[in-house]
């Protein structure tokens, strides 16, 4: 018997065919063709979840044209469409324990990617500024519907730039913070994004990222007959600790960049809003903080990465 379960919050859309690219013959990361099937998700026209056995990532193998992304992504973040389900203020303070101390600088400077309204770093500046770790934050919020939101009070000593694209920050511009929120399952090109977003850090600046880990959820589920729908075309990508292990290495970046965090991404939901699954998603969890690389059922993962000092860039 096959019980099929239809995701409200990530229902499919299938493009029309001409939306459709062709089908990658290799891994659209790495290049590698040591590749495995891992399912299908749409049988008209054939769409198929894929596994790259070198770099580790997952991905759709036939993803929509960009101009359909830019498109399907201007109405996906709408303010009431319950795509977002974070709490703003409960990732932030997850963020500042993770980052840990951070320099005291006069000007600190924030590039957050895919940031929406950017009320992430806006709710970080207001902590670093309250803190007295700066005197002036500067945020460049890079994203494709880019738009104010509710994450602060920008004032004198908050300097907000919402830009469309990475062409829109001057050239030579670095960052202190870099951050990466839930946004690299949803680009077509995560490699040259992943490698920009590093390259904008200044010397000992910090990188976050989190992303989905569900393809092992997803396929595990399929073997016991329990078939979830995927959640095309919103992630293309899936991200999980052996992924990001193997980051700095893939990218040939190690020598000026170094792992600092690598663990299970916090819960999203909350109990007041959502108890039965902020329950199942901690459940999920807990067995990866015990057996860390070898458990592969942690829905999410995330990293902070830092530039090293003293080199050239």
């Amino acid at each position: 018997m096959q019980i099929t379960l239809h995701r409200k919050k990530h229902s499919q859309i299938i493009p029309e065919l001409y939306e459709i690219e062709e089908r990658f013959k290799e891994c659209p990361f790495c290049k590698s063709k040591e590749i495995r099937f891992v399912r299908s998700i749409v049988t008209t026209p054939e769409i198929n979840v894929i596994t790259c056995q070198k770099c580790h990532i997952g991905y759709i193998d036939r993803q929509p044209t960009e101009t359909f992304l830019r498109e399907f992504y201007k109405k996906y973040y709408s303010k009431d469409d319950g795509h977002t389900t974070i709490d703003p203020h409960a990732l932030v303070n997850h963020l500042i324990r993770q980052f840990g101390k951070l320099r005291t600088k006069n000007t600190f400077s924030i590039l957050d990617f895919g940031g929406g309204d950017g009320s992430i770093s806006q709710l970080l500046a207001n902590y670093l500024l309250t803190s007295n770790l700066a005197q002036q934050v500067n945020i460049s919020n890079v994203d494709y519907n880019a738009r104010d939101g509710e994450g602060g009070h920008s004032s004198y000593k908050i300097v907000k730039n919402n830009l469309l694209s990475f062409e829109a920050i001057p050239p030579g511009k670095k960052f202190d913070l870099v951050i990466a929120s839930a946004i690299l399952e949803h680009v077509k090109n995560p490699r040259e994004t992943l490698s920009i977003l590093l390259n904008y850090l200044e010397e000992n600046g910090v990188f976050y990222a989190r992303t989905p880990w569900v393809y092992p959820i997803f396929n595990a589920l399929t073997k016991v007959g329990i078939y979830i729908d995927l959640p095309y075309p919103a992630h293309l990508f899936d991200m999980g600790n052996a992924f990001w292990n193997s980051i700095l290495k893939t990218l040939n970046l190690s020598s000026g960049f170094y792992l600092e965090k690598s663990c299970t991404s916090l819960v999203e939901s909350s109990f007041r809003e959502r108890p039965l699954r902020t329950l199942i998603a901690h459940l999920l969890k807990i067995p990866s903080y015990i057996f860390k690389n070898h458990y592969h059922f942690a829905g999410g993962w995330e990293v902070i990465i830092k530039r090293r000092a003293g080199l050239k860039k």
